[in-house]
């Protein structure tokens, strides 16, 4: 990415666009995805750190998405919620 930075940089190429939309800059794309990407924290951090197996891990994840899925990224309707957990 650096090398294709620095070849954009000199050649002067413009930011790109998908479609009429520009892509969002860095910086706040980065805050939007930080509480997904605390997961790889979460359960490499935990597991490496002697606080849960690799199993519970996995059980960390799961409730960490599911909390995401609901409050963070409103994925998921409440209302939905007991037909998602009864499947």
């Amino acid at each position: 990415m650096a090398v294709g930075l620095l070849i954009a940089r000199a050649r002067g190429y413009g930011a790109a666009t998908v479609g009429s939309e520009p892509i969002p800059p860095f910086w706040p794309a980065l805050l939007g995805a930080l509480p997904s990407l605390a997961l790889v924290v979460i359960v490499l951090g935990g597991i490496l750190g002697g606080v849960f197996s690799a199993t519970e891990a996995s059980a960390i994840a799961v409730l960490w998405a599911f909390v995401l899925g609901v409050f963070c990224y409103r994925e998921i309707p409440l209302r939905a919620l007991g037909r998602i957990v009864l499947s």
